[in-house]
């Protein structure tokens, strides 16, 4: 049982987290609650700041992550018998009190021609461990409300809007997004792609009323 809290306060502490025994990677018992994601040595999983995971005895190696302020935790135990390990993270710097905040404006829960069966609440579950601040979702139609998503809190704010993927002239991901806009698509190619001008679309957005901004993603 794995135990993350925070070096000062001892608070619980949301973390991405990874558990080895040698090259095994180690899933949680409950894998998909942990969004756990394979890469073998990398493999990572997403928890609310305790964890269970199956671990064979000898040595097992715990990395921990959460965002740009903390330090991460690189670790080697020993384990021999069924044991509760409580780990910490040191936060060793303060962005917020500088008015800075942290945010991942290209996220995606859905992705053609992939599909993913989560929701808001896996999206608030991975932004809590990575500490952000701002989630843009995108391509995210299902959940689109033209408004910040009623899961958010104070301090985590979560806004489901769309990628335009052009197959010609690279992606625009779109922040502020009120009203859903649509495009000529490539469905000849299985992919929401668009053949629309990129300043057509640079002009919807901009029409609507509010703060909005499209931001040019690996353009071409």
């Amino acid at each position: 049982t794995l135990q993350f809290r925070e070096q000062t306060t001892g608070a619980v502490l949301p973390v991405r987290a990874g558990v080895c025994n040698g090259w095994q990677s180690r899933p949680p018992v409950d894998e998909a609650g942990h969004l756990y994601q394979y890469l073998g040595t990398f493999s990572y999983f997403y928890c609310d700041g305790n964890a269970q995971v199956n671990v064979a005895a000898g040595p097992v190696t715990i990395r921990a992550g959460r965002g740009f302020e903390y330090l991460p935790l690189h670790t080697t135990v020993q384990v021999s018998q069924a044991a509760t390990l409580t780990l910490t993270l040191r936060r060793f710097i303060t962005m917020s009190a500088s008015g800075w905040y942290s945010a991942d404006t290209h996220a995606h829960i859905t992705h053609q021609p992939l599909t993913y069966t989560l929701g808001a609440s896996d999206l608030m579950l991975a932004m809590k461990a990575e500490d952000l601040n701002y989630v843009n979702a995108m391509e995210e139609q299902a959940n689109f409300r033209g408004a910040i998503e009623p899961i958010s809190e104070s301090n985590r704010i979560i806004h489901f809007s769309k990628e335009e993927r052009n197959a010609h002239f690279g992606h625009l991901a779109i922040l502020g997004l009120k009203q859903w806009i649509t495009d000529q698509g490539c469905a000849e190619q299985g992919v929401l792609c668009a053949r629309t001008l990129d300043k057509v679309i640079y002009d919807l957005v901009h029409a609507q009323s509010g703060q909005t901004a499209v931001i040019a993603t690996h353009p071409f």
